[in-house]
């Protein structure tokens, strides 16, 4: 039987690259170290001093995951984890892009994630839809359908459902503080069977958001600059034409919402912007704070609207977020 010793030598040559090949082959979707290239790009887009690609050696990116289906269409987000062993699961945000209510891809905000990531949280930024082919509902569902997904997937991940923040600008930063104030408005939730306490949050961070469309977009109110073209861009994502009596766009507006219990917001605004005045940061504020007294307001004086690409500011705004992350997500 002279083929047996071949028939042996090529059992164990086979066994020997099925050992192998979980190494070769990584799974689908399993976590990677963050390239160079995406490093540097990173850091280039943090626009801080202090921030380089080496920031980010100890950050690991899970890229591509489906977190909600609509129709023939998937949402995607990427997870952003960091690598440092800890014995507890991690708090992780939901990072949201701004851009006018419009659709956004997740990749706009990695940068954020992954600077959230290389501090000690995970962090999932998100697809999500917009302006022109979907109306608020639909942009603030998929956000909560974003947090469901983080509680849904904690264990796989090691994520603490507990410790669940959001953070976002401009629109972003209305949608954050919407998961902040909307788990317990009935007009807000998803379709029948959705759990509402899923979606809930314990903190968001909200740059240069919009909070009250009524107060912003009424006759004297607080838009100073180009009003007629944000009732019409704002419009086409409420879903109807501006009037200061409509319930749909007391709806679309987070500061209708708040409720006894919410998450604590740290609003970060800059006094120079036109694009979304900081008197609606302060308006707010001021709401919420009786709700949730750990709520924190900061203005800025120089920075404009896009406060992450002003250096002076950006450092500022940095500095407050992870230390408002950290006391509001960290275990007690």
């Amino acid at each position: 039987m002279r083929t047996l010793p071949c028939l042996r030598r090529l059992l164990a040559a086979a066994a020997f690259v099925c050992l192998l090949a979980p190494a070769a082959f990584p799974a689908a979707n399993a976590p990677m170290p963050l390239t160079a290239a995406a490093a540097e790009d990173a850091a280039r887009q943090l626009g801080l001093p202090a921030v380089n690609a080496a920031t980010f050696r100890d950050v690991t990116v899970v890229r591509d995951l489906a977190y909600a289906r609509r129709g023939e269409h998937e949402l995607r987000l990427d997870l952003f984890l960091p690598n440092n062993a800890t014995a507890a699961p991690r708090p992780c945000i939901v990072v949201i892009a701004g851009g006018g209510f419009l659709a956004q891809p997740r990749t706009r905000f990695g940068f954020v994630a992954a600077h959230l990531a290389a501090h000690g949280f995970a962090a999932v930024s998100i697809d999500y839809r917009g302006a022109p082919g979907h109306t608020f509902l639909a942009t603030l569902h998929d956000t909560q359908d974003a947090v469901r997904w983080v509680r849904a997937h904690a264990r796989e991940y090691h994520l603490d459902p507990a410790r669940v923040g959001a953070i976002g600008q401009s629109a972003g930063g209305h949608l954050a503080a919407m998961l902040a104030v909307s788990a317990d408005a009935p007009s807000l939730q998803g379709p029948p069977g959705t759990d509402p306490a899923a979606a809930r949050i314990q903190a968001a961070v909200s740059l240069a958001g919009v909070f009250d469309f009524i107060s912003r977009l009424k006759d004297g109110g607080h838009q100073k600059k180009a009003i007629a073209e944000k009732r019409r861009s704002n419009g086409t994502w409420v879903g109807e034409p501006f009037t200061p009596t409509s319930r749909v766009w007391r709806d679309a507006s987070p500061i209708n919402h708040i409720s006894a219990g919410d998450a604590p917001v740290l609003f970060l605004h800059c006094r120079g912007d036109d694009t979304a005045p900081f008197e609606q940061s302060v308006q707010m504020f001021e709401a919420l704070r009786p709700a949730s007294p750990r709520s924190k307001l900061v203005l800025y004086e120089v920075g404009g609207h896009n406060m992450l690409r002003v250096r002076d500011t950006n450092e500022k705004l940095w500095s407050e977020t992870l230390a408002f992350f950290q006391a509001t997500l960290r275990p007690e």
